[in-house]
């Protein structure tokens, strides 16, 4: 038996009762309760948002990238600095974290404003008053990472306290949630280390 979309139902039902109405004369449809009943169906249909995946890092995510494309995303390494005299944190410690963007079949760019930082049912932006702005690799609107090619990227914030969760909004909505340890540590942090040499920093 051919079955009929539930749309089309929908509609042919308001016609069939329009029609058969009593009284001698056919009632006008009601377009507008249609479209409103066929608004709700389509509604409660959606399927739920995917649950928040979790992480350690240096666990891979096979996320979309800003175009929509599959890409690869790899925290790699953290660094925790205190700051000094001239540049200190507002919440505390500043953190970098450093990241692998894979583009994977296509040509593709992280989302420009894909990372946050989550403790202590804090949610932490972004910073762009760290030591290191302008001085480390992070991504350009614009810019699309080849096929088959990657780049090493630094999510950096401020922070009230070492340890937490980074946080990824990938280009069709998903999150991706990975445990940062509350110690510096990992790979991918030398460009850190070359920045705070050229400022006279200790690394």
């Amino acid at each position: 038996m051919m079955r009929v979309p539930a749309a089309a139902a929908l509609l042919a039902a308001a016609v069939l009762i329009s029609g058969c109405s009593g009284g001698g004369g056919a009632a006008p449809l009601d377009v507008e309760a249609a479209e409103d009943a066929l608004a709700s169906q389509a509604a409660t249909s959606e399927a739920p948002p995917a649950a928040p995946q979790k992480l350690q890092m240096g666990q891979p995510a096979e996320a979309v990238g800003h175009g929509g494309y599959p890409m690869r995303i790899t925290p790699t390494g953290v660094y925790y600095y205190k700051g000094h005299p001239n540049n200190t944190p507002e919440q505390g410690w500043y953190v970098a974290v450093a990241y692998k963007a894979e583009a994977l079949a296509h040509a593709d760019a992280v989302p420009y404003s894909g990372w946050t930082w989550t403790a202590q049912g804090q949610t932490f932006e972004t910073t762009g008053s760290d030591p290191w702005t302008g001085r480390v690799n992070q991504p350009v609107a614009g810019r699309n990472i080849p096929a088959g090619e990657y780049q090493t990227y630094f999510a950096i914030f401020d922070v009230a306290a070492r340890g937490g969760t980074a946080v990824f909004q990938a280009g069709d909505g998903r999150e991706f949630r990975w445990q940062i340890p509350p110690e510096s540590g990992g790979t991918g942090l030398r460009p850190i280390q070359v920045a705070m040499r050229a400022l006279g920093l200790k690394f």
